[in-house]
């Protein structure tokens, strides 16, 4: 293969790949944002036991620790999720 091919190459691919990056790029920049809030609910009712409401502010603080960061697992994965479908329309 001779140079001047060989830098043609390199230059057209590395020009497709800007303009996809670039889409990719603006395409996230216009998607709205999720409406999931990764803070913790103080008083979100989990369940009732014999007429008692428990809340998550009512459980252990070790119990609140690990649900929320459960929580917070959830939300990174599917923030991943739609960016990575964002990324799939841009590409169409």
């Amino acid at each position: 293969m001779s140079s001047g091919l060989l830098v043609s190459v390199l230059v057209g691919g590395l020009g497709i790949g800007g303009a996809v990056g670039y889409i990719a790029g603006a395409a996230t920049k216009k998607t709205p944002t999720a409406a999931v809030s990764t803070a913790p609910a103080a008083d979100v009712p989990l369940f009732v036991y014999e007429k008692q409401t428990y809340t998550t502010s009512s459980l252990p603080s070790q119990l609140q620790t690990s649900l929320y960061q459960a929580d917070l697992e959830a939300f990174n994965q599917k923030q991943a999720m739609v960016r990575e479908f964002v990324v799939r329309i841009a590409l169409a």
